[in-house]
């Protein structure tokens, strides 16, 4: 069946996903078109969490944060819809969600962002979320003297480098307010410079703060497994460790329907995650008015990051 009103003479966008790509979509649409729009928004969960604290919960020092994302469309006059976007027919203009059901569109947004897989075999994986036992064990165990030294690691292909540094950094300050400072840290990274997606300059300063906090970076390394207290990297040697902590394999969300890529050993759609619409015509009119936005929403593919 077909859960949207057929009798609605706004057009109807419809955001799959949700997260931050997929809030902000839908708050930009309603902060631009008013209520010259419908708003649909589809995650198979209820809740959005806010990761970027997830860093600092095994230290106690932030928590994650968590929305009701109902609550939120609602705040926007949106309707929350809690099912996934699993195919995408763009020429009957409809999308077919997980449940079976199907709903019409005018518009469509693919904001679904990535799911996380395994990072390093053998490794504890930080996945960014409260129940992080098998961080916050070595944690632990450098704190109490158990471990001595920690590896700090990514997998290559696609991810996201950040937290991996803040983790470190954030350890190291730790034990050193513990009086644990020889312990050997270490980041071990398939990036050829820390963070050089950001540039030279952040690069260069983030290389000089961990050299201060004497936390060694080998670059341009992938891990491959943690086992017998050794991780294996290529190319290189194997390094000696009592733990690691790698950030987890980042893969594209598969829709049918929706032209997938291939980045390094991971699939993803275009750009990490993009617009895309029903082709249809439009009056000619200009687009700068804002009684006309509604009707100058683009109607080809766009670029959101996930």
């Amino acid at each position: 069946m077909t859960n949207n009103d057929p009798e609605s003479p706004k057009p109807r966008v419809v955001i799959a996903g949700g997260g931050i790509a997929a809030i902000e979509a839908m708050l930009a649409l309603r902060d631009l078109l008013s209520d010259q729009v419908e708003i649909d928004l589809c995650a198979p969960r209820a809740e959005f969490v806010y990761r970027p604290f997830a860093v600092g919960e095994p230290f106690g020092v932030s928590e994650v944060l968590r929305f009701d994302l109902g609550e939120l469309a609602a705040l926007r006059d949106a309707r929350f819809v809690p099912s996934s976007v699993v195919e995408v027919d763009s020429d009957a203009g409809l999308i077919r969600l997980r449940d079976g059901d199907e709903l019409a569109y005018d518009r469509l947004v693919i904001a679904c962002g990535t799911k996380s897989l395994l990072g390093v075999e053998g490794a504890a994986t930080f996945w960014g979320v409260s129940d992080e036992p098998g961080v916050a064990e070595v944690i632990g165990d450098l704190e109490t003297g158990a471990a001595e030294s920690a590896v700090f690691t990514m997998p290559a292909g696609f991810g996201w480098p950040l937290p991996l540094y803040e983790l470190a950094l954030l350890t190291r300050e730790r034990l050193r307010n513990l009086g644990r400072d020889r312990v050997r840290l270490t980041v071990v990274t398939p990036e050829a410079a820390p963070l050089g997606v950001f540039g030279v300059g952040a690069s260069e300063g983030l290389a000089r703060l961990l050299a201060e906090r004497e936390i060694e970076v080998v670059a341009a390394a992938r891990p491959v497994k943690y086992a017998g207290g050794r991780l294996q990297v290529v190319p290189g040697e194997e390094i000696e460790a009592d733990a690691v902590i790698s950030m987890p394999q980042l893969e594209g969300r598969r829709i049918r329907g929706v032209p997938a890529i291939r980045t390094g050993s991971s699939r993803s759609t275009p750009m990490g995650g993009s617009s895309t619409s029903r082709r249809c015509t439009r009056p000619e009119t200009s687009p700068h008015s804002r009684s006309n936005r509604a009707d100058s929403l683009p109607s080809r593919p766009t670029a959101l990051p996930s």
